[in-house]
C-alpha cells in the first residue's frame, strides 16, 4: 500500500524509480491537510489529477473517506469516490453510496444511491443526495426508520418507515422536512400528508405534541388525551394535558417545571366542566399545586406548597393523574436551619392545612391548621457514651367547628447505649416534658381552658444475643427485656388527643417506649415487655425468625371519653405476643403475629404471605400478597382479610404481558375488588401500550367500571 501527504509525498517501501517520480510530481495548494493512502498511486498530468486504486483511505482532520476508486482534481480540488464508498462525518456518522463527489475539505458531498446510520442507529437511504454548504442536505426518493433490519431476511419491510419525493435535513434547526411523506407500517402505506417535519435524532428535548392515549370506561365513555410538550430553555418545560371525554366533559391540566439557581419550583393546575355524580349535572372542575424547595445556603432550606381541589372524586376519576392525591391533601409552608457543625441540631417553622378527602367526608369537614414552631439542640457525647437532647415546641391545631388548641411544651431527653458485661446490650432513654395546653370545645365531657402537664418516663431495653455457625448457616438467640415507666397521671383533665398516631398491637408493646404519640398530648403506660427471639439465616439468602414474648400492664392511658374506641382496645391487660418471619432474598416472605389477652382471647391477629419468583420460568414473573389481620376488641381499628396476586411475562424481544388481581375477602357483596391486564411492546422503532381494568371498588364518587386506554409511539430519536 502506498501513502502520501498531498504536499509531501511519502511512499512506503517501494522502488526508488517510483518514488523519484512521485516526488516529482506536481505540488498540491492545500499542503498538508489531506493524507491518502492506497494500493496503488499514480498523477494523470492531462487531467491534472491524482488517482488512487484500492484500499483507498482519504483523511482530513476527523473525518475519513474509504473506496475503491478515487480520483482527486488538484485545480477544482473535487474528489471523486466509486465503489463501496463510505464518509465518516465528524460527528461519527457514517455515509454510505456507490458513488460520490466530496470537496478536499470532506464536507461538501454529492451521492448517488445513498445510505447512512448515525451513532443512535437511526437509518436513512436515498437515491441521490446534495450537500453543497454547512447547513442543510437535499435528498430526493428519501427513506428514513429507526427500525433494525430483519435479522432472518433483511429484505422485509421495516415495522415502519416514511418515505418522501423530496426532503431536506436543515443542520442548524436539527429537522428533517419532508414533502409528500407517505408513513408505512409493516411495508403498508397508512398514512399521506403533502408536508411533514421532524427532529432528528440528536435533539433531546423538543417543542411538540406527545404520544396519544385513546381508551373507553364506563363513566367516561371513550376519551382522548394528546399532551404538548413546550420546550422552554434547558431550565424549565411546560406540559399541556387536554383530556376530552364523551359523557363527562373536558378538562385540561398544565404542569410547569424549572431549575432556579438553588431550588425547584412546580405548578400543576388543571380545569374543566365534568359530571361526576348522578343528576348533578355538568360543574367546574378543577385543583391547583404550587411547590416551591429551596436552599440557599447547606444549612437552610425553605419552602413548601399550596394545594387545592374541587371537590374530592375529581382527580380520581381522570384516566391519567396530572397530580399525586391522597386521602390527606394537605398545603404547608416550612423553613428549616441546621447547626453549621451538627445536623442534628436544628430550628424549624411550619405551618400545615390538612384537608379529609376521603369519599366518605364532605369537603367542609377540613381536620385541621397546624402552624408550629420546633427546635432541637444535641450536646456532645459525653464520657459515658451518652447524648443530651434539648426540645421545644409551639403548635396550634385548629379543627373547623369541632375544637383548636394550642400548646407550648419544652424537655430534656438522654439517651446512652452501652455493652454490658457478658455481652448485654443495653439502651436507655430518660426524658421530663413539661406542657402548657388551652383547649376551646363545646363537646360534653371536656373541659376547655388552660392547662398543665409535666410528663417524666424511663425506658430501657436489655438484649443477651448468643450466636453460633452451623454448616452454612448461622444461628442468633437473644433474650430481650423492655421496661417503661410513666409515674404520673398524663391525662387528668380528659384532653382528648386530636392527631395521634398509630397504636401499637404487636411487638411494639414489647420494646416501644410510646404506644400512642400525638401532637396535642402523648399516651403511655407503665409496662414491662419480656421476650425471646431467634433468628437462623442461611447463607443461600434465606432467614427465619422466631419471636415469643409478652407484655405486662401496670397502668393503663389515660384516654379521654371521647377516645373510647382506643380505651377499650387498651385496657389494661397482659398481652401474650408471638410472631413467626420466614423471608428467602427478595423473593419469598412469610410471617405471622399474635397478641393474646390474659384470658386466652384473640386480640389481634395479624399473618402475611409474600412470595415473588423474579424470572421463575421463561420470562415468567409471579408474586402473591395475603393478608389477613383482625381485631376482636374494635374492628374499626383494623380488619383486613386481603389476597393479591401480580405477573410478568416476557414473549419474545420486545413484548410484555403483565396483570395484577386484588380480592377482599370481607366485602359484603363483592369479594373482587380490581384487575389489570397490561400488554407492551417496546423496541428501538416503535412502542405500544395497551391496558384493561375492571374496578369493583365502589365509593361515594367512583362506580363499579370497566377502563381500557391504549397509546401508540413512533420513535423518531432518541
Amino acid at each position: 500500500m502506498r501513502t502520501f501527504s498531498v504536499s509531501r509525498f511519502a511512499l512506503t517501501l517501494s522502488s526508488l524509480l517510483v518514488a523519484t517520480a512521485l516526488v516529482l510530481l506536481p505540488p498540491i495548494s492545500k499542503a498538508g491537510e489531506i493524507d491518502i493512502q492506497a494500493d496503488n498511486v499514480h498523477y494523470d498530468a492531462e487531467q491534472q489529477s491524482y488517482i488512487a486504486i484500492g484500499d483507498v483511505t482519504v483523511s482530513r482532520d476527523s473525518r475519513v473517506l474509504l473506496a475503491k476508486h478515487v480520483r482527486y482534481n488538484q485545480e477544482s480540488g473535487m474528489i471523486h469516490a466509486k465503489g463501496n464508498v463510505q464518509l465518516r462525518t465528524a460527528d461519527g456518522t457514517i455515509l454510505y453510496a456507490d458513488e460520490m463527489h466530496v470537496d478536499d475539505t470532506l464536507t461538501r458531498e454529492e451521492a448517488s444511491n445513498f445510505r447512512t446510520q448515525t451513532p443512535e442507529g437511526i437509518r436513512v437511504a436515498a437515491s441521490n443526495l446534495t450537500k453543497t454548504d454547512d447547513t442543510a442536505r437535499h435528498f430526493e426518493n428519501f427513506v428514513y426508520t429507526p427500525c433494525v433490519p430483519c435479522k432472518e431476511d433483511p429484505a422485509v419491510p421495516p415495522a415502519w418507515q416514511v418515505t418522501a419525493t423530496k426532503a431536506e435535513h436543515n443542520l442548524e434547526s436539527k429537522d428533517y422536512i419532508l414533502h409528500n411523506a407517505v408513513i408505512e407500517v409493516g411495508g403498508w402505506p397508512v398514512f399521506y400528508t403533502p408536508y411533514f417535519s421532524h427532529p432528528d435524532s440528536t435533539v433531546k428535548r423538543r417543542t411538540g405534541f406527545l404520544q396519544t392515549t385513546y381508551g373507553q370506561t364506563e363513566k367516561l365513555g371513550q376519551y382522548i388525551i394528546t399532551p404538548y410538550f413546550v420546550d422552554l430553555g434547558l431550565d424549565k418545560n411546560l406540559l399541556i394535558t387536554p383530556t376530552a371525554t364523551e359523557r363527562t366533559g373536558s378538562v385540561v391540566a398544565m404542569d410547569y417545571t424549572q431549575a432556579l439557581d438553588d431550588g425547584t419550583f412546580t405548578a400543576k393546575v388543571s380545569y374543566g366542566q365534568m359530571e361526576l355524580l348522578k343528576d348533578k349535572g355538568d360543574q367546574a372542575v378543577g385543583h391547583y399545586d404550587f411547590t416551591l424547595t429551596m436552599r440557599p445556603q447547606s444549612h437552610i432550606v425553605f419552602g413548601g406548597n399550596l394545594r387545592h381541589t374541587s371537590n374530592p372524586g375529581y382527580l380520581g376519576s381522570l384516566p391519567v393523574k396530572s397530580s399525586n392525591f391522597g386521602t390527606l391533601y394537605n398545603s404547608h409552608a416550612y423553613w428549616r436551619q441546621y447547626g453549621t457543625q451538627n445536623l442534628r441540631n436544628r430550628i424549624e417553622a411550619k405551618v400545615v392545612s390538612y384537608r379529609d378527602y376521603r369519599s366518605s367526608v364532605t369537603v367542609d369537614e377540613a381536620p385541621f391548621l397546624v402552624p408550629e414552631i420546633n427546635a432541637q439542640y444535641y450536646q456532645d457525647i459525653d464520657s459515658y457514651g451518652g447524648r443530651l437532647k434539648y426540645n421545644f415546641s409551639a403548635r396550634h391545631i385548629q379543627q373547623k367547628n369541632i375544637a383548636n388548641t394550642q400548646s407550648v411544651s419544652i424537655g430534656a431527653d438522654y439517651h446512652i447505649g452501652q455493652i454490658l458485661p457478658y455481652g448485654i446490650v443495653a439502651d436507655y432513654n430518660a426524658s421530663l416534658e413539661g406542657s402548657l395546653f388551652r383547649y376551646n370545645s363545646d363537646q360534653a365531657g371536656i373541659k376547655s381552658g388552660t392547662h398543665g402537664q409535666v410528663y417524666p418516663r424511663l425506658h430501657g431495653s436489655w438484649r443477651l444475643p448468643y450466636q453460633r455457625a452451623f454448616d452454612g448457616a448461622t444461628g442468633v438467640f437473644q433474650p430481650i427485656a423492655s421496661f417503661s415507666l410513666s409515674p404520673l397521671s398524663v391525662n387528668s383533665k380528659n384532653l382528648p388527643n386530636q392527631d395521634a398516631g398509630v397504636l401499637a398491637s404487636n411487638e411494639a408493646l414489647l420494646f416501644s417506649s410510646e404506644k400512642i404519640s400525638g401532637k396535642t398530648r402523648r399516651d403511655d403506660s407503665t409496662r414491662l415487655g419480656l421476650a425471646a427471639e431467634y433468628n437462623h439465616y442461611w447463607e443461600t439468602g434465606t432467614m427465619a425468625s422466631l419471636l415469643l414474648g409478652r407484655s405486662f400492664e401496670f397502668r393503663a392511658p389515660s384516654l379521654s371519653n371521647s377516645d373510647r374506641a382506643m380505651k377499650r382496645f387498651e385496657k389494661r391487660d397482659n398481652d401474650y405476643i408471638a410472631r413467626v418471619r420466614m423471608k428467602h432474598r427478595n423473593g419469598l416472605l412469610l410471617e405471622s403475629r399474635m397478641t393474646f389477652d390474659n384470658d386466652g382471647a384473640h386480640k389481634l391477629n395479624s399473618h402475611g404471605f409474600e412470595a415473588a419468583w423474579p424470572n421463575m420460568l421463561h420470562g415468567f414473573s409471579p408474586s402473591l400478597n395475603y393478608t389477613f389481620q383482625r381485631q376482636d376488641t374494635q374492628s374499626a381499628l383494623a380488619r383486613k382479610h386481603q389476597f393479591s396476586a401480580n405477573f410478568s411475562q416476557t414473549i419474545g424481544e420486545f413484548w410484555t404481558l403483565s396483570g395484577h388481581t386484588s380480592y377482599d375477602f370481607d366485602h359484603a357483596e363483592k369479594k373482587f375488588r380490581t384487575g389489570t391486564l397490561r400488554l407492551a411492546y417496546d423496541d428501538e422503532c416503535l412502542k405500544i401500550f395497551g391496558f384493561y381494568t375492571r374496578d369493583q371498588s365502589t365509593s361515594r364518587y367512583t362506580e363499579d367500571q370497566q377502563t381500557w386506554g391504549m397509546t401508540f409511539q413512533l420513535k423518531f430519536g432518541a
